[in-house]
């Protein structure tokens, strides 16, 4: 592709030289030079493809750089949100645990108060059935 496009801008170049030959525009200077001038337009052409080429180059490297560092950011911050998601799953489920725990530890005390009250109304109760009648009363 490269080639065709230097042999169509050599194929123009050649063109516009007749061009100007004929409108009398530098009519010596390019008769005696074409074969020059012809030349100089090749090196422009190799000195735009390679900076056209050096330009892509750049322009890859630069999206793949801006890739990782995208990607980077988004992990990290995919990080923190996990992080702070966890932290706020983990409270949840210890305010419930923690709730859970403090109600059975509560109705344990409940239970032995109220067993122990049970045994001095009626002296002839052991423990066990103090506790039984303790956890019927509250329907436990």
């Amino acid at each position: 592709f490269t080639h065709a496009r230097a042999v169509v801008r050599t194929w123009s170049s050649a063109l516009w030289i007749d061009v100007c030959v004929e409108n009398d525009i530098l009519r010596n200077y390019l008769s005696i030079n074409r074969g020059k001038v012809i030349d100089m337009e090749k090196l422009l052409f190799d000195q735009e493809y390679a900076f056209d080429m050096a330009l892509r180059a750049s322009r890859k490297e630069g999206i793949e750089i801006g890739q990782a560092h995208g990607i980077e950011i988004g992990r990290t911050q995919g990080i923190e949100i996990g992080q702070a998601h966890g932290i706020e799953i983990g409270r949840t489920q210890g305010i419930e645990i923690g709730q859970a725990y403090g109600i059975e530890l509560a109705t344990d005390m409940y239970l032995t108060k109220l067993s122990a009250s049970l045994m001095d109304q009626d002296p002839g109760l052991t423990e066990e059935e103090a506790l039984l009648r303790a956890r019927t009363m509250l329907g436990l």
